[in-house]
């Protein structure tokens, strides 16, 4: 499935950081294999990729290069009520111990997986 959204020049510009930080691969991030169409906003170093449904704001990607991480979420958080949204939700492959006590989330589910 080819991606949904679009790749604006600031999102390659960051591309290896964000890639770095995230674990994500390139191929995840430039064709993901859902079915979704994604909005971004973009900020002057960063940007949040989201959707909307059921009342959630479903992060599908967000970087910020800025140390400001606290901003960036407040953005988040600001442009997920302006959308009507109860809750944000999002998966990470990093620790998410760090998302709790910085931000203030709280782990809902695991995911595993098993190569064949």
């Amino acid at each position: 499935m080819a991606y949904a959204g679009s790749i604006s020049n600031l999102m390659m510009k960051y591309l290896d950081m964000y890639l770095l930080k995230s674990k994500d691969t390139a191929k995840d991030f430039i064709a993901p294999d859902e079915p979704y169409e994604y909005q971004t906003y973009l900020v002057d170093k960063g940007w949040v990729e989201y959707m909307v449904m059921d009342n959630i704001f479903w992060i599908r990607t967000a970087f910020n290069i800025n140390n400001d991480t606290m901003e960036h979420w407040d953005n988040i958080k600001e442009i997920a009520k302006s959308c009507g949204c109860e809750k944000i939700q999002f998966t990470t492959k990093r620790n998410p111990k760090v998302f709790e006590r910085r931000f203030g989330c709280k782990t809902i589910q695991h995911k595993l997986e098993y190569q064949l």
